[in-house]
């Protein structure tokens, strides 16, 4: 089931990292499993990417993770899709 949620009234997440600077995460879709989003990173040198179908465990996982970016680089780049967004 898709979720119509207003961007704007969701919160970005500043994270203590030399690479990444915060992140938000958008639910999209519902199932009986899972909640699925939209998760945007926006890197500290100022490039802003979306990884799609993040699952809200792996962003939990994200948030607690010991390093951000080497959590975004061994977990979420190799098996998300992602986009520049400009």
């Amino acid at each position: 089931m898709a979720i119509k949620i207003n961007v704007v009234d969701v919160p970005w997440y500043e994270v203590e990292s030399s690479n990444v600077r915060r992140l938000r995460w958008v639910p999209v879709d519902v199932t009986p499993r899972c909640v699925y989003g939209t998760l945007t990173v926006e890197y500290s040198w100022g490039g802003t990417y979306e990884y799609y179908r993040v699952s809200s465990q792996r962003f939990g996982r994200l948030l607690a993770a010991e390093s951000v970016g080497s959590y975004i680089n061994s977990r979420l780049k190799p098996n998300y899709i992602a986009t520049e967004v400009t």
